[in-house]
């Protein structure tokens, strides 16, 4: 709330006007009620965010969304996406999670949570997930199951870390980022068979801080498509990075007040 406040006294200052708030939230959002149904990131169930945000905004119009659709928004108003026909981005970071956007439109299913691949099932007998459940995709690829892997061998806090120690030589460090590269092939595999994009677009904070983890997806992708869809679509990595979250927030709370002024 103090944050807020301070963002809207400097654009007063300035002489704007503030027409709505828009927020991204890891998670499954109810966009229509502004409720957090259940974010395991921030440990939240059943949250009201969107009347905790008006209570210290003076009432001003707040829309609560999922950070992942919020991505996607920006990417099909300023992204790469924007010249697509059918893209899918994936985010890769503390989770892991994608969205479809077909002619500048975020597809959203009929609850808002299409595209949370993230919590699919790879391994029934694997590693335990955020959310309880064993062998998560996310698993294998968000940055900190990669340091819970880790710290088995070495005190590492950060993915840089493990890069490090493989660079070093070290067998586990090699392994762990290797079989992160692998998932995450699977996973273009999996959306491109499903969605049959023209793009596939690659964001997060693993990629964007660790930019030797790119190169390894652009060696090693392909084995994991099937031959015969691996020439009907590109993979491509956002131009937009961490602000698309922030941009997208503000589209949605743009296009919500315009469609007020349309009906």
């Amino acid at each position: 709330g103090e944050i807020v406040n301070c963002l809207l006294d400097k654009i007063h200052q300035q002489g704007s006007k503030v027409l709505g708030i828009g927020v991204a939230v890891p998670g499954l959002i109810d966009t229509e009620n502004g409720k957090v149904i259940f974010s395991a990131q921030l440990q939240w169930k059943q949250k009201n965010l969107a009347d905790l945000f008006k209570k210290e905004v003076n009432g001003l119009p707040i829309k609560i969304d999922n950070e992942m659709k919020a991505r996607a928004i920006a990417e099909s108003f300023y992204g790469i996406a924007k010249s697509s026909r059918r893209a899918v981005l994936m985010n890769i970071g503390s989770g892991v999670g994608a969205a479809l956007i077909i002619n500048g439109e975020v597809y959203r299913g009929s609850s808002n949570i299409a595209g949370e691949i993230g919590h699919i099932t790879v391994d029934p007998n694997g590693l335990l997930c955020e959310c309880g459940r064993l062998g998560c995709l996310q698993t294998y690829i968000a940055d900190w199951a990669l340091i819970e892997q880790a710290r088995k061998f070495s005190n590492v806090s950060s993915v840089a870390d493990i890069f490090n120690a493989g660079k070093s030589g070290e067998q586990w460090a090699i392994n762990i980022i290797s079989r992160a590269v692998d998932y995450i092939g699977i996973a273009i595999s999996t959306l491109v068979c499903m969605y049959n994009p023209d793009k596939v677009i690659l964001c997060g904070r693993l990629l964007e801080d660790n930019p030797e983890m790119i190169t390894l997806i652009k060696q090693k992708y392909f084995n994991f498509v099937w031959g015969q869809i691996s020439n009907t679509f590109t993979l491509e990595f956002t131009k937009l990075w961490e602000p698309a979250t922030i941009i997208g927030a503000g589209t949605i709370a743009f296009l919500a007040k315009l469609d007020d002024y349309i009906i």
